[in-house]
């Protein structure tokens, strides 16, 4: 094997053209409902925009009610006023371009108390359009939904520039450090983009979904308790192509220091979901007629509920920590990942580099370990713990199961209504069953926590190449299920190289050195043994472009169960006859 730096790197991966194509199809689906959802919101986002600048008149209230015209939000504030614009009469019955009503009954009623029949208000006039008015302008706030098919956007269209960059012949080079350092910054602005897309996401649906309900159950505990009157005792559904969802709709009425309110506020957290029959329930025990108890807001009387505790609804509220949690931690890691610790020099070719740089910067750093007076070595530190590997497959499964619970909510609501869409469940399929091995994946790592755990102690952590080293392990805790037993070093090159403007990193294995195999339970619980590695292999390297890595591995066998896997980074250095020349050759 040899290394060559700035050198081309030329690979035909006719091969993988066909899977190419093909993930680049499936990616493109992504793609396709991103650029759809994007058009149309932002085809209501540029009207709201556009709104801000229409003339401004007055208009006087003639109609002044609350409306149920039954859906996901029934209660819209049915409004009706007359106004003048350049000589001519006009009547106009838009409140804001964006009225799509309300779940709850007092939004509607707040809104006919501010604009009672008879009050003379400002309107806005579409100059262009005027038989088209509005009494308010839309939040712009709207426009964080644009954030939802961004999401679709990046995952698609990076993936369809990925596959089909992947399935062509490639012929690239690293020409030197610091383009390979200015490919390297802009994938890392691509992933702080990407996590922070998801990070946002997890802030803008987070609080409507888990902060404001708490927050409510807090302040509930000091409101008022008052009968209330139930006027009407529904099971709402909501229809739609991917099926029917339910939700309680109980209108109830009450008073305050003499004056008459209305709500339909269950609870805190709203909204609607499958299952019929829980509902229903629900609606039986509040009987239209019939008193109940419910808690008003003191400092906002138009304010009520009905079950101000927290149930099992407050548990959806954490899947946007979800996102959250995966934006920040992805944003981090984009930031902090790529740096080399002041090891680059850029500016220079790599081979030039290379041939003036010291041990210090090509060498990498000691690996850690720990000191046994026993064992009289040190104690090599795993390349990862099975805790933090538990920790990392949680993250994963959370993941993905937080954007196909989504989707498969709607599947399973098709069908339970005896509607299925089955675009939406051939389309989902694929994702489910990733869902299901990442859940795999958890019970696998979770298994792994009651291995044997090894501890491996070594002469020294800095080995030169030609030179003998002993090492000593043993496994704590039961070992009699081992089958085979396998302790080897292994020597990995990752050479960097650039395609277009995005940096990828191959990985080829050049060295393999066995040193125990084929060990039984009995002597697999515990030994000794020294390896040499040939002088004539590559040592440890860090370079922007180029990197040497030797491991420790243990691997054990274990019949039905996680099978034993720890790795120890080692930093291999040069041997003698390698001189000033730092190995290469």
């Amino acid at each position: 094997m040899r290394i060559n730096f700035g050198s081309k790197r030329n690979t035909v991966a006719g091969g993988s053209s066909g899977r190419s194509v093909g993930g680049a199809v499936f990616c493109s689906i992504f793609l396709l409902f991103g650029l759809g959802f994007t058009w149309l919101l932002g085809s209501e986002l540029l009207h709201i925009i556009d709104s801000y600048s229409w003339d401004e008149v007055q208009c006087q209230i003639s109609k002044s009610e609350v409306a149920d015209r039954g859906g996901e939000n029934p209660y819209h504030f049915d409004v009706r006023y007359t106004y003048s614009y350049k000589g001519r009469s006009f009547v106009g019955t838009d409140f804001e371009i964006s009225n799509s009503g309300s779940s709850e009954y007092r939004t509607a009623q707040h809104l006919v108390d501010i604009y009672p029949v008879g009050r003379t208000a400002k309107c806005f006039v579409n100059p262009n359009k005027p038989e088209e008015a509005i009494i308010e302008h839309s939040s712009l706030w709207f426009g964080l939904f644009l954030l939802i098919p961004l999401v679709f956007i990046l995952i698609g269209g990076g993936g369809v520039y990925f596959c089909l960059k992947g399935g062509a012949t490639r012929s690239e080079s690293v020409t030197s450090i610091s383009d390979s350092a200015s490919s390297s910054w802009s994938g890392r602005t691509i992933g702080v983009i990407f996590f922070g897309v998801f990070f946002l996401v997890g802030l803008g649906t987070g609080y409507p979904l888990l902060v404001r309900p708490f927050e409510k159950y807090q302040d509930s505990k000091k409101w008022l308790v008052l009968d209330c009157k139930v006027e009407s005792s529904n099971v709402r559904s909501h229809s739609s192509d991917d099926g029917t969802t339910y939700s309680v709709d109980i209108l109830y009425r009450y008073e305050v220091q003499g004056r008459q309110y209305k709500s339909n506020t269950y609870d805190f957290i709203g909204g609607s979901s499958s299952g019929y029959e829980s509902k229903r329930k629900i609606v039986n025990e509040h009987p239209k007629g019939k008193k109940v108890p419910c808690y008003v807001n003191p400092n906002d009387p138009a304010e009520a509920v009905l079950d101000r505790e927290i149930g099992f609804g407050f548990l959806l509220g954490l899947i946007p920590l979800i996102f959250g949690s995966i934006g920040a931690i992805g944003m981090y890691y984009c930031l902090t990942g790529g740096r080399k610790s002041g090891r680059q020099v850029s500016g220079v070719a790599p081979d030039m580099q290379f041939s003036q740089a010291t041990s210090a910067e090509w060498l990498p750093l000691e690996p850690a370990t720990t000191f046994s007076a026993a064992a009289g070595m040190p104690i090599l530190k795993p390349s990862s713990s099975p805790v933090g590997r538990l920790i990392g497959m949680i993250l994963v499964a959370a993941f993905i199961t937080g954007i196909v619970s989504v989707f498969a909510n709607e599947v399973w609501t098709g069908w339970s209504s005896g509607n299925p869409d089955w675009f939406l469940t051939l389309f989902i399929s694929p994702f489910l069953l990733m869902v299901l091995a990442s859940w795999f994946g958890i019970l696998y790592f979770f298994l792994a926590l009651w291995n044997p755990r090894p501890e491996v102690s070594i002469q020294t952590v800095s080995p030169k190449l030609g030179e003998s080293v002993s090492i000593r392990w043993r496994l704590t805790g039961k070992t009699s299920a081992i089958q085979k037993f396998d302790v080897y070093l292994e020597g990995v090159e990752e050479a960097q190289y650039r395609r277009g403007t995005t940096t990828y990193t191959d990985r080829s294995k050049f060295a393999r050195i066995p040193i125990a195999e084929n060990l039984s339970a009995m002597h697999a619980s515990g030994g000794e043994a020294s390896f040499t590695i040939p002088a004539d292999t590559m040592h440890s390297f860090v370079a922007s472009n180029n990197k040497i890595v030797w491991t420790l591995n243990l691997k054990g066998e274990i019949a039905r169960w996680p099978d034993i896997s720890e790795s120890f980074t080692l930093r291999v250095l040069p041997g003698k006859q390698s001189g000033g020349t730092g190995g290469l050759w």
